[in-house]
């Protein structure tokens, strides 16, 4: 399957996506390449703006469009540290897990 992207710095949409004949799509994944600025130019993580280590709420809102009406669905993030994350949206409180802890 080809990367997805978009024109802008910090989306992309994953909706469109087809799964194989037969089969139902029950997650996605993206990850957040690198500490960057409004531009998309690679910083540290204090210049960080955004959040890169976080589920955005642009994801966290496709992730809950995306799974309307499955039973199951489940976002999972890879950030610039190392850590994975993992989002339920029909989890009790805010769904997400940490999976694997990377460094600070």
């Amino acid at each position: 399957m080809n990367p997805i992207s978009s024109n802008d710095n910090d989306s992309v949409d994953l909706r469109n996506i087809k799964c194989p004949e037969g089969s139902e799509r029950v997650g996605d994944y993206h990850t957040h390449g690198f500490y960057s600025d409004d531009k998309g130019n690679k910083v540290t993580k204090e210049n960080d703006v955004y959040d890169s280590l976080n589920f955005s709420s642009k994801d966290l809102t496709n992730s809950y469009m995306n799974g309307m009406g499955k039973k199951e669905y489940s976002s999972y993030l890879g950030t610039p540290n190392n850590t994975y994350l993992k989002y339920n949206p029909k989890a009790k409180g805010n769904g997400v897990t940490i999976i694997r802890q990377g460094s600070n």
